[in-house]
């Protein structure tokens, strides 16, 4: 069986210690392990933020959600096999998982670059043509740009990995990568000169021409920034820009210097910017696009405090039925009575020690009172 075995043929020409001995590197594995994690954890913090809290129910997070869940599908094609081959020392991989492993991972990236396409150009239209947003950017539109994204994607890595499945193999079975990457598989075959132009042509299109997208959405919404009156304003807006620009310089560069540059150079630097393509990308995108914007930080905030007082409506409510049900404490009831007060935003009016208890439960009916803070919160209801 072909086997591609994931390291170099000259221990000199190492740039990234894989060994041609497959010799076990557990601190390096433990580093991959790190950025595998933060940015699975992260990106999965952003979809459960995004699921929860109904404001950011908008054609932005939609793609910001959908980026976050490409985010955590992209590095699990290749880091864990990686982490692997560190722990293992066993650099090997048989031909049904290195198939699999580049099907996924071309429509992965795939996906990545039409998206983030989209996503300038929702905010070309947000920003430059904010009164027709809505009319633009509606329910339907999203869905459809989603979905041809996908299916898009998903037939163009299966017309590849099937070509690449029928190159023939000259002799050598090493692939100057650490994962099945379709130029380094291609590198191995006697037609891989063919072949090599069907690459061209796939990162011209994923990667010049999206690039160019955003490029051209960018410029025009900075056209618009520069007629902002308030110096703060374009100050914000351009650290925003500057911002997404290094996620898309470092996404984008780092996938044409590997795909658009000829085999015959030096391939030590392909690995470092695969790294960069699979494992840092991904752990950057919800720190540029998600966790510095102000909704989404507000969102989790209102997430994490509303669940804290959920608790503590609930500890009152138990103690309202409690109270019922028991013959009436008066210190008992003075201390819910207390505890409701702290918690409302406006004094109730004074309670005769005989009427305790329906006052207290008067705080807790639906709709009466809200939480006193800085953020809105729903009603507190009764059980």
């Amino acid at each position: 069986m072909f086997i591609c075995a994931a390291n170099y043929q000259d221990q000199n020409e190492d740039s990234i210690t894989f060994s041609n001995h497959g010799e076990k590197q557990p601190l390096l594995s433990i580093v991959f392990f790190l950025i595998y994690i933060i940015g699975v954890l992260v990106n999965l913090i952003i979809i459960i933020v995004i699921y929860l809290d109904s404001h950011l129910h908008t054609p932005m997070y939609f793609f910001l959600c959908t980026l976050a869940f490409v985010d955590i599908c992209y590095p699990t094609v290749t880091l864990p096999k990686l982490m692997d081959i560190l722990l293992s020392g066993d650099n090997s991989i048989t031909l049904i998982q290195c198939f699999t492993q580049m099907y996924f991972f071309l429509a992965l990236a795939a996906v990545e670059a039409t998206l983030l396409a989209s996503m300038a150009y929702d905010r070309y239209v947000a920003i430059c043509k904010p009164l027709q947003y809505h009319l633009i950017m509606n329910r339907r539109f999203c869905v459809l740009a989603i979905v041809g994204i996908w299916i898009s994607a998903l037939v163009n890595s299966a017309f590849l990995t099937h070509l690449a499945s029928k190159l023939a193999n000259c002799g050598s079975n090493k692939i100057k990568q650490f994962f099945c990457e379709i130029k380094g598989v291609a590198y191995i075959s006697c037609d891989r000169t063919t072949f090599y132009g069907a690459i061209y042509v796939e990162a011209f299109f994923y990667g010049i021409t999206t690039f160019s997208l955003n490029l051209l959405s960018y410029i025009n919404i900075i056209r618009n920034i520069l007629h902002i009156k308030s110096k703060h304003g374009r100050q914000r807006a351009f650290s925003t820009c500057t911002s997404h620009f290094i996620v898309l310089i470092i996404f984008y560069g780092s996938g044409m210097w590997t795909y658009l540059r000829p085999p015959s150079q030096s391939e030590e630097l392909d690995q470092v910017f695969t790294v960069l393509l699979v494992g840092v990308t991904p752990m950057l995108n919800p720190l540029i696009y998600s966790l510095r914007n102000k909704e989404v930080q507000n969102a989790l905030l209102r997430i994490c405090t509303s669940g804290h007082h959920q608790g503590h409506i609930q500890d009152l409510q138990e103690a309202s039925k409690f109270a019922r049900i028991h013959e009436p404490n008066q210190g008992l009831l003075h201390h819910l009575v207390g505890q409701a007060v702290r918690h409302t935003t406006c004094d109730p009016p004074p309670c005769p020690d005989s009427g305790l208890l329906l006052c207290a439960t008067s705080l807790l009916r639906p709709g009466r009172h809200r939480f006193n803070a800085s953020l809105t919160f729903p009603a507190l209801t009764t059980n």
